[in-house]
């Protein structure tokens, strides 16, 4: 047993020396137009009323949500290899599924979350909330919960929730004023920090964060914001900080200490923001609307919340957006939501902007769209995302690079140690 605790020592503390950010990878991401290709796209509806959802990496599957059905498919090809029917629509699908520990969880339109079991596709459990609204919270997953939002309209209550993750009974509910949109939280320790809309049809209106218990629901402290807080929450362990955006135009840095909240900093971005803060090198890389159609991407100084450099995009880069450094050049990837709907990119370098935002990847004709869609990376570099065309779009690096060897290794050890942890949990 004492072999078995250094082994699986050993592999946390390699584990440790990678970003924790989805949105930081080490793969081998297309970084010119001449290593770009168009793996696969696949067409799912017809209109918003039943187009596909923001994908979900699943292993070797891809899952997509639309109308009325979940679509298992093979990532290499984007061939559907099962599907199973919701018990609801996805509506516009903004909401990725998230996965966790063979189930996926699901959200769908009039406040209802839904469990799947990947293998089977067979449902588990489904949860209707009272608010009979939108769910447009993303889903977050923490010992045995999970922790999603519901959204009504601008001037109507909704609420934040608890559920058992393998029941789906519901553990608490938290309401606010204005709902939920988009707004995931941060769990740290016993305790979790959200936000949420003003509550008002200004969305330049007073909001609040909030730090919540965990296990309970119960406020332990909140503090002011201004705007609708439209962004997930993050927390970067080197700054000790929860970071997350307004639709008022700002970022916001906040610490937290048994349960109470502290040190609120900001800075004003310019333009309305929905982007969830990207936290690398103490830097934090967010999306945010410019005049009519243009957008930027801002690089915010952490150590004195200053703003380094502002890169305009061809669009508004409305949600997460997707770090890879490579040797002493930081490669900076985006969906913006402008008519195109492809990726962009640009390239700093010594903490400053080295090169102008171009098109790293612009879908066939009949392809284009607005996109609000994140851009989801997996260990083999490639990208998988989708636009208002109701394409959904893998496009990979087509240069002979070997695959990420470590990252293929800690995929596997993080296999393992999910299967101790669930024989552990039985004992």
């Amino acid at each position: 047993m004492k072999k078995l605790s250094l082994f699986i020592s050993a592999i946390l503390l390699l584990c440790s020396v990678f970003p924790a950010s989805a949105a930081v990878t080490n793969s081998y991401t297309a970084v010119n137009t001449e290593t770009v290709n168009l793996r696969w796209s696949e067409k799912f509806g017809t209109s918003y009323r039943d187009a596909p959802g923001v994908p979900a990496v699943c292993g070797d599957n891809i899952i997509i949500l639309s109308g009325n059905t979940i679509y298992k498919l093979d990532k290499t090809n984007g061939s559907v290899i099962s599907t199973a029917q919701l018990s609801s629509t996805v509506g516009f699908g903004y909401i990725p599924p998230l996965y966790e520990d063979g189930i996926l969880y699901c959200a769908l339109d009039n406040s209802v979350i839904e469990a799947y079991d990947l293998d089977t596709m067979a449902r588990l459990w489904t949860y209707a909330d009272e608010t009979d609204g939108q769910s447009l919270a993303p889903i977050v997953y923490d010992e045995g919960c999970i922790y999603t939002g519901f959204w009504y309209d601008e001037e109507t209550a909704g609420n934040f929730v608890c559920l058992n993750a393998l029941t789906g009974e519901k553990i608490w509910s938290f309401s606010h004023l204005g709902g939920f949109y988009w707004a995931g939280c941060a769990v740290c320790g016993d305790y979790l920090v959200l936000g949420g809309d003003d509550g008002t049809y200004d969305y330049e209106s007073q909001s609040n964060v909030y730090c919540l218990n965990k296990l309970t629901g119960e406020v332990a402290d909140s503090l002011e914001i201004v705007g609708d807080q439209r962004s997930s929450v993050v927390y970067d362990e080197n700054t000790e900080s929860f970071y997350f955006t307004t639709k008022a135009g700002y970022l916001y840095s906040v610490k937290m200490a048994d349960g109470v909240l502290y040190d609120l900093q900001t800075v004003n971005l310019g333009g309305s923001s929905t982007s969830t803060p990207v936290i690398y090198n103490n830097c934090a890389y967010v999306g945010a609307q410019g005049s009519l159609y243009s957008g930027y991407v801002l690089c915010v100084d952490l150590t004195d919340f200053t703003v380094k450099y502002t890169a305009e995009m061809p669009g508004y880069p409305q949600t997460e957006l997707v770090l890879r450094e490579v040797g002493d050049t930081l490669y900076v990837y985006a969906v913006c939501n402008n008519s195109t709907g492809g990726i962009v990119f640009f390239t700093e370098k010594n903490g400053v902007q080295a090169s102008d935002a171009e098109y790293l990847f612009t879908p066939p004709s009949g392809q284009t769209g607005y996109s609000v869609s994140r851009l989801i990376v997996d260990e083999d570099g490639t990208f998988y995302y989708k636009n208002d065309s109701c394409y959904v779009f893998a496009v990979e690096n087509s240069a002979a690079e070997p695959i990420n060897f470590i990252n293929r290794l800690l995929q596997f050890f993080n296999k393992i140690l999910a299967v101790l942890d669930r024989v552990y949990s039985t004992l």
